[in-house]
């Protein structure tokens, strides 16, 4: 089955109320000539808990499409779609909806779906960064510029906007604005590694993790995320390793090693080895060329397998989500640390 951009987030992304906002490091949302948006900071909507049918179809829909029922998950996605409240599993069921019917070929669905969850969260950022990335693949590029740099404005450290930004900007050649962007890719990647590597709290920690899992293959990214394998928790340092086993390099082989060796529980050991032969696999791939991650270093990424709205390629995340949380947090991880199990969520 391919894997979709929205059930990866269905997976990572939170389904809690908290909000998001700006990191004051880099809101000026602008690049280069191309910047138009107003640089205020944007505060992240807040999203209600979700209900109990809520998670009852998340399950259906996380189900069927592990048994690759497409029509099945669009119609439980659908009937998420259909209730209250607002929660954030509601938000990221619709966006795994858009892109159910972005690969039916059905964008301009795909768009109208989107957008009726923009009137509703008007200040979210993976909406934001799902949206840029779908008018990039229907080539609506100033549409994509625009969503991609309210994603940021949203939240500065979501990476992933950056590297598609910079897809843009070079699919429009418009090469000065695709060097900025790199170099904001860059900045933003070492903030990030110096945050991974603080005494921020951990669920934060992991939410930043889990965006870098959408940034591309990159030289940076790899560096940040090796900030936080030697971190004290387990949580931690599982969604790291998951997150590398997408997108890390070589770089990242000897710490995973390491890790895999010291593990304190078999998941752990089995997702550092899980991302070494990963990373193994993409470095001894066909390099086409096409990839989006941003800065000079960056590999591309590679299409063959399925080319989402991002323009990347994303390997399974089963098996690396799982031992990202242990205790009273169920299985898979979420942006805030958030957790819940394949699926529904877990409470609060």
């Amino acid at each position: 089955m391919k894997k979709h951009l929205a059930l990866a987030l269905l997976a990572l992304t939170v389904t809690t109320g908290c909000s998001k906002k700006t990191d004051a490091g880099d809101n000026d949302n602008g690049s280069g000539s191309g910047s138009g948006a107003t640089a205020a900071p944007l505060e992240g909507s807040a999203f209600a808990a979700a209900s109990p049918r809520q998670e009852e179809l998340q399950k259906l829909a996380f189900q069927a499409l592990q048994s690759n029922n497409k029509d099945a998950a669009t119609a439980a996605l659908l009937g998420i779609a259909e209730t209250e409240p607002l929660s954030e599993l509601k938000a990221v069921s619709m966006l795994m909806l858009s892109e159910l019917y972005s690969e039916e070929g059905n964008k301009d669905k795909a768009l109208s779906t989107l957008l009726d969850l923009r009137k509703k969260a008007p200040a979210y950022a993976q909406l934001e960064f799902v949206l840029g990335s779908l008018y990039l693949e229907m080539k609506k590029y100033p549409e994509s510029e625009e969503a991609l740099k309210r994603a940021i404005q949203i939240q500065a450290d979501f990476l992933p906007a950056y590297a598609s930004l910079q897809t843009n900007y070079n699919e429009t050649n418009r090469p000065k604005d695709a060097q900025e962007m790199a170099v904001r890719f860059e900045r933003q990647a070492a903030a990030v590694g110096e945050k991974l590597n603080s005494t921020i709290p951990d669920p934060e920690k992991i939410q930043v993790i889990q965006s870098l899992a959408f940034a591309g293959s990159s030289a940076a990214v790899t560096r940040a995320l090796i900030q936080a394998l030697d971190d004290k928790t387990v949580d931690v340092r599982g969604n790291a390793a998951a997150a590398l086993a997408q997108v890390g390099t070589e770089e990242a082989i000897p710490q995973l090693v390491a890790m895999a060796q010291l593990a304190e529980i078999p998941e752990l050991k089995q997702v550092a080895e899980m991302a070494v032969s990963m990373i193994k696999a993409r470095a001894a791939g066909p390099a086409d060329g096409s990839g989006s991650g941003a800065g000079a270093d960056a590999k591309p990424a590679n299409h063959a397998d399925h080319e989402d709205h991002t323009g990347h390629n994303h390997p399974p995340l089963a098996p690396a989500a799982k031992p990202a949380q242990h205790g009273d947090h169920g299985d898979h991880g979420d942006h805030t640390g958030h957790n819940h199990p394949p699926l529904p969520p877990s409470k609060p």
